[in-house]
């Protein structure tokens, strides 16, 4: 008896439920239904905003606020926040209603929003950032590869930043921003971190390049592998070993401490010839 009165009460709920007109957030502000604020919680990144919702009608209605929504930052000091999950937010006639949301900075250059600055969410984003905003929404990822997702297609950052220590997590979110920029997949990784300066501004620090070199040895050679500089210089120094004959994958693992930002080209090669030769840029 007790199961079938809570399988009614479900029924009924989710029958009410579905009673509600049912409006994404765009078309709601097209027609004037609701009025919009957005405070910041203070940070760029997860779930650093608060969005208040009005029902301007007589009627309850079912708002789907969009991923891909951008949070418009009213000082030109703050970043905009590109909303990257769908929430749905049911409002009674004339009821006010906070959802605090999910989304990241879409202007590095700018400082991270302080606690309470306001925002507008009036409009979409820019068609790539919507699409990336879409696949956020349908795949979970940690905050600091969905951030470098955002700032490489919004701020041009490099793509070869969206990473995390398990890489194997990341590497299809690297897949699909390279395409939406329509550029090849950067061969290396790269490790950073972010520093949010008293005011605001935010650094992004490289630390360390990885990646991987494949390689077909026809004999055994020592080798060097170092970077130079765009004009030839050596810059680092990584190691000098045995290479045996056969088909091989050389590992790269490059500290960055103290580079400075510019292109780079990794070189392997044995006293005679080079066996490989990849460019890189932070």
């Amino acid at each position: 008896m007790l199961r079938f009165m809570f399988v009614m009460f479900l029924f009924a709920g989710s029958t009410l439920w579905s009673k509600h007109a049912s409006i994404n957030l765009q078309k709601a502000l097209a027609l004037r239904l609701v009025k919009t604020k957005v405070l910041s919680l203070g940070g760029h990144q997860g779930r650093c905003a608060k969005l208040i919702l009005e029902n301007l009608t007589q009627d309850s209605m079912l708002v789907l606020v969009e991923a891909g929504r951008k949070l418009n930052s009213l000082e030109e000091m703050y970043q905009d926040i590109l909303l990257v999950k769908n929430e749905s937010v049911l409002l009674a006639r004339r009821e006010t209603k906070a959802v605090i949301v999910n989304g990241f900075c879409c202007q590095a250059g700018r400082s991270s929003p302080c606690k309470n600055s306001i925002s507008q969410a009036n409009e979409m984003a820019d068609s790539n950032l919507v699409r990336l905003a879409r696949y956020l929404n349908a795949y979970e990822f940690e905050n600091s590869a969905a951030q470098h997702a955002v700032w490489a297609i919004s701020d041009h950052h490099s793509t070869a930043a969206i990473t995390v220590g398990n890489d194997s997590l990341t590497k299809s979110l690297r897949e699909f921003v390279a395409i939406l920029k329509d550029e090849p997949l950067p061969w290396y990784t790269l490790e950073t971190k972010s520093y949010v300066h008293k005011n605001g501004e935010i650094e992004v620090i490289p630390l360390v390049l990885r990646g991987s070199l494949g390689l077909i040895e026809e004999e055994n050679d020592y080798v060097t592998c170092m970077v130079m500089d765009e004009l030839g210089r050596p810059t680092i120094f990584i190691k000098e070993q045995w290479l045996g004959k056969g088909k091989k994958e050389f590992p790269i693992d490059v500290p960055l401490t103290g580079i400075k930002k510019g292109k780079y080209v990794l070189v392997l090669k044995t006293k005679d010839d080079v066996l490989a030769r990849k460019e890189f840029e932070i």
